[in-house]
């Protein structure tokens, strides 16, 4: 087959995985990580959010959860990144940090590898309270930076992302979480 010849075959499956997805329920298959988020439920046994914000599933119990990937590196690398609303004051950062956490039953983190099928290497399980563990700390000093003197340079309009950020090293998911599918 030629080039061309492959791209019309390519667009007709994405045009019919896109059928399929509707027919699941599934919106926007295609945006962000939401294909991520679609194969990742598929071992789970879980249900895809309709919405695109808030949990990002559903488990076997109806309980929301969360979502996050990282990209298979050499070795256990990697991380998973979390982005959470800025708080003026260290009690609205780490309720906002509660509710991002927390607020999720559990969080799973597929490894992703991009050169390999499956897609989805492997899944881990890691709760919502040892994520909180282990993000308080890390976000408690990403605020402390941002509220001395440094919050002013950083929250100029420059800045695209103003929220706190930090990230859930393989290490920790490996540390704190449980191994639930691998490919």
């Amino acid at each position: 087959m030629n080039y061309d010849e492959l791209s019309a075959q390519f667009l007709y499956h994405i045009r019919e995985a896109n059928k399929i997805a509707a027919q699941m329920g599934i919106n926007k298959p295609f945006s962000g990580n939401r294909l991520i988020e679609s194969l990742t439920t598929i071992p789970l046994g879980h249900k895809i959010s309709k919405k695109i914000a808030g949990h990002d599933a559903y488990d076997e119990e109806g309980k929301g959860v969360e979502y996050k990937s990282i990209q298979k590196g050499k070795g256990n690398g990697g991380s998973a990144s979390y982005n959470i609303g800025f708080g003026d004051t260290w009690e609205e950062q780490e309720n906002e940090l509660k509710r991002s956490t927390l607020g999720h039953h559990e969080h799973f983190i597929a490894r992703i590898d991009y050169d390999t099928y499956p897609i989805i290497d492997s899944i881990w399980k890691v709760s919502g309270e040892d994520v909180f563990s282990c993000l308080q700390p890390k976000i408690r000093r990403h605020w402390e930076a941002r509220s001395s003197g440094e919050r002013e340079m950083v929250l100029v309009p420059k800045v695209k992302d103003p929220r706190a950020k930090s990230n859930l090293s393989m290490k920790e998911i490996m540390e704190h979480g449980e191994l639930v599918h691998e490919a």
